[in-house]
């Protein structure tokens, strides 16, 4: 005897099928609301029990395949997402369609930014590729592990769910690699995110930046400061012709708890502090004067005068 519906005998069915039929909230999120199982969510889509609300054209509520939203835009892909909206900033960059260089503060939410672009190209456009590089293997999976949270919550099947790949329905990947010059040949993608450029080596920027010249794609470089040299540092303080590039340090930037910002200023040395959270390069004289303080050189010079020269075997 087949299982009875649990959603079609849910004392609040109406309202489930009604936002259902919306198509602007996740299956996951609706069966979250009602505290009801995601699989029984799912079977009652799939079935096709949606009855249609008063409010709602049949259109809106009859197939499984009108349930997902396709968002429009990277912005409303960030909101389906991640549940919440996206700061003015990342409203700029994720409307920006330009290759792009970020020079930014730490904590200012830049890897869901990129994870919500990645997860919109992949979505929006079929068999593609979207390469995201970064120093490290390890560091390279954050923007996929954000993504996938996104993918899950939008309910976008992935036929592939690995720590390093996504493949979606749509036959698109999101593909995530370390920053080693190897490692990244052999793809041509849509969308190339370089995260944390500033501690990637300039062969693997070499090896990169060609990639998307057969697909017409673009490229997005992003990173905290380092230091005052390299390609990053180039991109940032002498941006290309037809590129874009935003600076946005951690003290612009209303989710990040500015009290605990300010304590760690008083913790940190003001060179440091720049790097990491102002998106300042360090100029040469600071980190001379970082490495050789005058005090220093003048106490070096004066306990050299006191130390006696050093005399030769056979010398007078």
């Amino acid at each position: 005897m087949p299982l009875r519906c649990a959603i079609c005998t849910h004392p609040q069915r109406r309202a489930i099928d009604s936002l259902i039929g919306l198509g602007i909230h996740s299956t996951k999120s609706i069966a979250r609301e009602f505290a009801v199982s995601y699989d029984s969510m799912k079977r009652h889509v799939r079935n096709d029990h949606v009855e249609a609300s008063p409010s709602l054209s049949v259109a809106s509520a009859a197939s499984p395949k009108a349930v997902r939203a396709v968002p429009t835009t990277p912005i409303e892909t960030f909101e389906l997402a991640f549940g919440k909206r996206p700061t003015a900033w990342q409203k700029e960059y994720l409307a920006e369609t330009a290759d792009l260089v970020l020079l930014k503060g730490r904590q200012i939410g830049a890897t869901q930014a990129a994870a919500a672009l990645a997860v919109h190209t992949a979505m929006t456009e079929k068999g593609i590729d979207v390469v995201i590089i970064s120093p490290s293997q390890a560091q390279s999976k954050e923007i996929t592990r954000r993504a996938r949270l996104g993918l899950w919550e939008l309910d976008v099947s992935m036929p592939q769910d690995s720590e390093s790949v996504l493949r979606l329905d749509t036959g698109s990947r999101i593909v995530s690699l370390p920053g080693n010059a190897r490692a990244v040949r052999g793809y041509s993608p849509r969308l190339v995110i370089i995260d944390e450029a500033a501690w990637v080596a300039d062969e693997t920027w070499e090896a990169a930046e060609p990639l998307v010249i057969a697909s017409g794609g673009r490229v997005i470089v992003q990173s905290t400061c380092g230091m005052p040299s390299g390609f990053f540092h180039a991109l940032a303080t002498q941006p290309r012709d037809g590129w874009a590039a935003m600076t946005v340090p951690s003290t612009d930037v209303p989710t990040v708890d500015q009290k605990r910002l300010e304590k760690q200023r008083e913790d940190m040395d003001p060179i440091t502090f720049a790097q990491e959270y102002l998106a300042q390069f360090p100029s040469a004289e600071q980190l001379s004067a970082a490495v050789f303080h005058p005090d220093d050189i003048a106490r070096a010079f004066e306990a050299g005068k006191s130390i006696k020269p050093l005399q030769l075997r056979g010398e007078a």
